[in-house]
C-alpha cells in the first residue's frame, strides 16, 4: 500500500466525477488518513531498527558488565523485545508483512561506551513515542496510550542506563 504514490488531482477528478459535481468539496480526511499512514509508516520503520538495535546492545552488554547490572540490562532488553513485538504487530498492519530486518549492536570496547548508545537511544526513542502519541488526535485511539507508554519506559531506560554510568564512573 505504501509503494504506490498518491497522486491528488487524479483523487479529485475522480472524485468529481463519482460524486457528478464540481461543487461536493472533497473530505479531508481522505487526504490526512493517506498521508498519516505514510507517515506512521516511515516513523515505526525507524522507532523499530532503534529497538531491535538497542535489545541486541543490551545482550551483549549482559555478557560484559557485572553480575549486579546483569538482570536489570536483561530486563530492560526484554521491554525492548516487547515492545518491538508490539510494533510489529502495527507494521504488519501497516505493511502487510512481517518486519524481517535484524539489527546488529555497534561495536564499543568498553561497557560505558555501550551504556551511552543505550542511553541516547532511549532519549530519542523517548521523544519520538512521545511525539507519535501526541500526534495521534483521537482520544479513543490505542495508539496514543500505547505510544505514551512506551515513552515511559523509555524515559526509564534513559535514567537507569545513565545511573549504571555514574556507578562506572564512581
Amino acid at each position: 500500500m505504501d509503494n504506490m504514490s498518491f497522486d491528488s488531482e487524479k483523487f479529485t477528478a475522480v472524485w468529481q466525477r463519482v460524486t457528478d459535481s464540481r461543487s461536493v468539496s472533497i473530505p479531508a480526511e481522505i487526504h490526512k488518513t493517506r498521508g498519516a499512514v505514510q507517515t506512521e509508516s516511515d516513523m515505526l520503520c525507524g522507532m523499530m531498527e532503534i529497538l531491535a538495535q538497542d535489545a541486541e546492545c543490551l545482550r551483549t552488554l549482559t555478557k560484559k558488565c557485572q553480575a549486579q547490572a546483569r538482570d536489570t540490562l536483561r530486563c530492560m532488553a526484554r521491554e525492548n523485545l516487547r515492545i518491538l513485538k508490539n510494533r510489529g504487530v502495527r507494521y504488519f498492519i501497516l505493511k502487510g508483512g512481517a518486519d524481517t530486518r535484524r539489527c546488529e549492536c555497534k561495536t564499543f570496547h568498553a561497557v560505558s561506551e555501550g551504556l551511552r548508545a543505550i542511553h541516547v537511544s532511549a532519549v530519542s526513542l523517548a521523544e519520538k513515542f512521545t511525539s507519535a502519541a501526541e500526534d495521534c488526535k483521537d482520544p479513543e485511539s490505542y495508539r496514543d496510550s500505547t505510544y505514551s507508554e512506551f515513552a515511559a519506559i523509555k524515559k526509564r531506560h534513559a535514567e537507569i542506563s545513565a545511573r549504571l554510568i555514574g556507578n562506572i564512573m564512581a
